[in-house]
């Protein structure tokens, strides 16, 4: 009777523990959403999306820091424990394109975001400098 009132009461334990590991922190939120095509409204599979996370020393760990997935086939993502806070997001994908956007993260809160990927060219003028001849 002991022994099984003592496994009854580290199962309880286990169970009560690793409930609390599943639970988000207070300090943290949930980030999803859909990624599509602008151009044809189709959900973009395999395509990457990061939060940008740059926290002072007094918020937290100093320097960037990435919270990063890929979407599904029916082009959704979803990323758990992302600090609270303002941060940019980004959602990718070679040859079909990027969007980015500011997110809130609210604690205990999920933020939903559909981005839609454009071809917007290369960033900071490469692509006119390359058709002038410049490096």
């Amino acid at each position: 009777m002991m022994k099984k009132l003592m496994t009854m009461t580290l199962f309880t334990l286990l169970i009560l523990g690793l409930s609390g590991a599943v639970q988000a922190s207070p300090e943290t939120g949930i980030f999803s959403g859909t990624v599509v095509d602008a151009e044809y409204g189709e959900a973009v599979a395999g395509a990457m999306v990061f939060v940008r996370v740059c926290m002072n020393p007094e918020g937290g760990p100093q320097g960037t820091h990435l919270y990063s997935t890929t979407t599904n086939e029916f082009g959704e993502f979803f990323i758990d424990a992302v600090p609270v806070g303002e941060w940019t997001a980004v959602a990718r994908l070679k040859g079909v394109g990027r969007d980015e956007e500011l997110i809130l993260i609210e604690a205990g809160a999920e933020t939903i975001v559909a981005f839609e990927l454009a071809d917007g060219g290369c960033p900071g003028g490469l692509q006119m400098r390359l058709h002038q001849g410049g490096n």
